[in-house]
Protein backbone atom coordinates (compact mmCIF):
# COMPACT_ATOMS: atom_id res chain seq x y z
CA UNK A 1 0.00 0.00 0.00
CA UNK A 2 3.24 2.42 -0.33
CA UNK A 3 1.47 3.77 -3.80
CA UNK A 4 -1.02 5.81 -1.64
CA UNK A 5 -1.77 9.19 -2.07
CA UNK A 6 -0.90 9.90 1.74
CA UNK A 7 2.22 8.28 1.38
CA UNK A 8 3.24 10.33 -1.72
CA UNK A 9 2.28 13.68 -0.55
CA UNK A 10 4.21 12.92 2.20
CA UNK A 11 7.15 12.07 0.54
CA UNK A 12 6.87 14.92 -1.74
CA UNK A 13 6.14 17.62 1.30
CA UNK A 14 9.65 16.14 2.60
CA UNK A 15 11.44 16.87 -0.16
CA UNK A 16 9.77 20.31 -1.04
CA UNK A 17 9.92 22.05 2.74
CA UNK A 18 12.75 20.05 4.27
CA UNK A 19 15.53 18.37 1.63
CA UNK A 20 15.29 21.68 -1.55
CA UNK A 21 15.04 24.74 0.97
CA UNK A 22 17.35 23.79 3.86
CA UNK A 23 19.41 20.38 3.82
CA UNK A 24 20.35 20.39 0.42
CA UNK A 25 21.70 24.21 1.21
CA UNK A 26 23.34 23.18 4.75
CA UNK A 27 25.21 20.49 3.21
CA UNK A 28 26.77 22.72 0.37
CA UNK A 29 27.36 25.17 2.56
CA UNK A 30 29.60 22.81 4.33
CA UNK A 31 31.50 21.69 1.82
CA UNK A 32 32.14 25.49 0.02
CA UNK A 33 33.11 27.36 3.24
CA UNK A 34 34.29 24.53 5.00
CA UNK A 35 36.43 23.05 2.02
CA UNK A 36 35.22 19.67 3.90
CA UNK A 37 32.65 17.17 2.60
CA UNK A 38 30.32 15.83 5.72
CA UNK A 39 30.23 12.63 6.11
CA UNK A 40 27.55 12.80 8.77
CA UNK A 41 25.40 14.43 6.52
CA UNK A 42 26.26 11.94 3.86
CA UNK A 43 25.24 8.90 6.35
CA UNK A 44 22.08 10.87 7.35
CA UNK A 45 21.09 11.12 3.83
CA UNK A 46 21.47 7.50 3.05
CA UNK A 47 19.62 6.67 5.94
CA UNK A 48 16.85 8.84 4.76
CA UNK A 49 17.21 7.21 1.50
CA UNK A 50 16.80 4.30 3.27
CA UNK A 51 14.06 5.04 5.42
CA UNK A 52 12.11 6.56 1.69
CA UNK A 53 12.68 2.52 0.05
CA UNK A 54 10.82 1.47 3.19
CA UNK A 55 8.24 3.31 3.02
CA UNK A 56 7.69 3.14 -1.00
CA UNK A 57 8.47 -0.74 -0.82
CA UNK A 58 5.36 -3.17 -1.96
CA UNK A 59 5.08 -5.01 1.12
CA UNK A 60 5.28 -1.91 3.74
CA UNK A 61 1.96 -1.27 5.18
CA UNK A 62 0.75 2.45 4.97
CA UNK A 63 1.14 3.03 9.11
CA UNK A 64 4.49 1.51 8.45
CA UNK A 65 5.63 3.75 5.60
CA UNK A 66 4.32 6.49 7.61
CA UNK A 67 6.81 5.48 10.70
CA UNK A 68 9.51 5.43 7.97
CA UNK A 69 8.77 8.88 6.25
CA UNK A 70 8.68 10.76 9.89
CA UNK A 71 12.31 8.95 10.51
CA UNK A 72 13.18 10.66 7.27
CA UNK A 73 12.33 13.86 8.87
CA UNK A 74 14.30 13.56 11.78
CA UNK A 75 17.61 12.18 9.60
CA UNK A 76 16.66 15.67 7.09
CA UNK A 77 17.21 17.68 10.03
CA UNK A 78 20.13 15.75 11.67
CA UNK A 79 22.00 16.48 8.18
CA UNK A 80 20.75 20.26 8.12
CA UNK A 81 21.51 21.34 10.90
CA UNK A 82 24.68 19.56 12.61
CA UNK A 83 26.72 21.21 9.65
CA UNK A 84 25.01 24.78 10.38
CA UNK A 85 25.96 24.06 13.85
CA UNK A 86 29.81 23.09 13.28
CA UNK A 87 30.11 25.73 11.02
CA UNK A 88 28.99 28.51 13.46
CA UNK A 89 31.03 26.99 16.14
CA UNK A 90 34.17 26.76 13.80
CA UNK A 91 33.73 30.36 13.58
CA UNK A 92 33.19 31.39 17.27
CA UNK A 93 36.38 29.27 18.11
CA UNK A 94 38.84 31.61 15.26
CA UNK A 95 37.06 34.84 16.87
CA UNK A 96 37.30 33.44 20.70
CA UNK A 97 41.04 32.62 19.68
CA UNK A 98 41.91 36.02 18.34
CA UNK A 99 40.45 37.40 21.82
CA UNK A 100 42.54 35.75 24.12
CA UNK A 101 45.56 36.44 22.29
CA UNK A 102 44.67 39.93 22.27
CA UNK A 103 44.65 43.00 19.88
CA UNK A 104 47.68 44.15 21.11
CA UNK A 105 49.17 42.84 17.66
CA UNK A 106 47.30 44.84 15.74
CA UNK A 107 48.74 47.83 17.14
CA UNK A 108 52.51 46.62 17.20
CA UNK A 109 52.17 45.70 13.30
CA UNK A 110 50.42 49.34 12.81
CA UNK A 111 46.74 48.31 11.92
CA UNK A 112 43.88 49.84 13.54
CA UNK A 113 43.04 47.07 16.46
CA UNK A 114 39.11 45.91 16.90
CA UNK A 115 37.18 47.69 19.57
CA UNK A 116 36.78 45.56 22.27
CA UNK A 117 33.15 46.28 23.72
CA UNK A 118 32.07 46.12 19.83
CA UNK A 119 33.94 43.08 19.07
CA UNK A 120 32.19 41.22 22.74
CA UNK A 121 28.76 42.94 21.44
CA UNK A 122 29.38 40.66 17.91
CA UNK A 123 30.71 37.57 19.41
CA UNK A 124 27.71 37.60 22.20
CA UNK A 125 25.23 38.21 19.50
CA UNK A 126 26.36 35.47 17.63
CA UNK A 127 26.49 33.36 20.52
CA UNK A 128 22.35 33.94 21.13
CA UNK A 129 22.00 32.80 17.63
CA UNK A 130 23.73 29.68 18.18
CA UNK A 131 21.72 29.54 21.75
CA UNK A 132 18.53 29.71 19.76
CA UNK A 133 19.80 27.33 17.30
CA UNK A 134 20.03 24.79 19.73
CA UNK A 135 17.28 25.39 21.38
CA UNK A 136 14.96 24.85 18.37
CA UNK A 137 17.45 21.62 16.97
CA UNK A 138 14.90 19.09 17.94
CA UNK A 139 11.50 21.41 17.45
CA UNK A 140 12.00 22.82 14.06
CA UNK A 141 14.57 22.36 11.66
CA UNK A 142 13.85 25.74 9.51
CA UNK A 143 14.78 27.76 12.97
CA UNK A 144 17.01 26.05 14.14
CA UNK A 145 19.25 25.94 10.82
CA UNK A 146 18.33 29.93 9.89
CA UNK A 147 19.21 30.73 13.61
CA UNK A 148 23.38 28.57 12.80
CA UNK A 149 23.01 30.51 9.61
CA UNK A 150 22.62 33.89 10.99
CA UNK A 151 24.90 32.79 13.95
CA UNK A 152 28.05 32.13 11.04
CA UNK A 153 27.20 34.96 9.04
CA UNK A 154 27.29 37.50 11.88
CA UNK A 155 30.66 35.49 13.34
CA UNK A 156 31.96 36.17 9.70
CA UNK A 157 31.48 39.30 9.27
CA UNK A 158 33.55 40.38 12.46
CA UNK A 159 35.88 38.25 11.10
CA UNK A 160 35.81 40.25 8.00
CA UNK A 161 35.76 43.67 9.83
CA UNK A 162 38.59 43.07 11.64
CA UNK A 163 40.80 41.93 8.78
CA UNK A 164 43.41 39.44 10.76
CA UNK A 165 44.04 38.65 7.17
CA UNK A 166 45.89 41.81 6.81
CA UNK A 167 47.89 41.49 10.45
CA UNK A 168 49.18 37.73 9.40
CA UNK A 169 50.24 39.16 6.33
CA UNK A 170 52.39 41.96 8.40
CA UNK A 171 53.31 39.20 10.63
CA UNK A 172 54.54 36.93 8.05
CA UNK A 173 56.27 39.51 5.94
CA UNK A 174 57.88 40.73 9.39
CA UNK A 175 59.23 37.15 9.88
CA UNK A 176 60.55 36.95 6.42
CA UNK A 177 62.46 40.36 6.95
CA UNK A 178 64.04 38.99 10.47
CA UNK A 179 64.96 35.90 8.53
CA UNK A 180 66.50 37.91 5.86
CA UNK A 181 68.66 39.76 7.97
CA UNK A 182 69.91 36.95 9.91
CA UNK A 183 70.69 35.11 6.62
CA UNK A 184 72.51 38.20 5.68
CA UNK A 185 74.39 38.52 9.45
CA UNK A 186 75.13 34.67 8.94
CA UNK A 187 76.85 35.41 5.07
CA UNK A 188 78.74 38.53 6.27
CA UNK A 189 80.26 35.87 8.96
CA UNK A 190 81.00 33.22 6.86
CA UNK A 191 82.58 35.50 4.38
CA UNK A 192 84.44 37.07 7.21
CA UNK A 193 86.12 34.18 8.34
CA UNK A 194 87.08 32.95 4.68
CA UNK A 195 88.72 36.23 3.95
CA UNK A 196 90.85 36.20 7.23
Amino acid sequence: MPESPIVIQHILKLFREQYIPHVKEAILWLEVYSGERSKRSVYELKDALDHIAIALHPDTTEEKAEKSLNAVEEHFRRAAVEPAEWIALEELQKLLKIKKRGFWWWRLFLLKPPDSKEFDKKVFEGQVFVTKGREFKAISLTKSYGNFKNAYVTFRGLLRDIQPAELYSRIFAFILFVLGVIAAIVAQLIFLAFTN
